[in-house]
């Protein structure tokens, strides 16, 4: 009797409803500091078809002296993915810090597996 209680106390347990407004997180997300700068980096998927692309974002945040030069990439290409497309992401003043960035999307050559190279 005590067993078959037990089990229907925890058949009825009140489960939070998830909330599907907030965003989810990147799968693949670092930060990385030097001194007063600091980068992190996002990217949107961990696996992605010939037929997708994925999308890098590069954010740094530093003191508004300070002149950030992101990478250059040449022939629209970085490491085996081809450079689809930059786009810059708003600056924004959080304190006395600026944050600015770029958003990189890229796209395989062809299947298989590929990493990105550093910048």
């Amino acid at each position: 009797m005590i067993y078959a209680l037990c089990l229907l106390l925890a058949g009825c347990r009140y489960k939070e409803p998830t909330d599907n407004s907030a965003p989810a997180a990147p799968p693949i997300s670092e930060e990385l500091h030097s001194g007063e700068l600091k980068v992190q980096l996002s990217l949107s998927s961990l696996q992605i078809s010939i037929a997708e692309s994925l999308q890098l974002t590069l954010i740094a945040t530093a003191p508004e002296d300070f002149t950030v030069n992101f990478p250059e990439f040449k022939d629209n290409a970085l490491g085996d993915f081809t450079l689809a497309g930059t786009t810059p992401v708003p600056k924004e003043l959080v304190g006395s810090q600026l944050r600015q960035g770029r958003t990189l999307t890229l796209s395989p050559y062809l299947p298989g597996e590929y990493s990105i190279p550093a910048m």
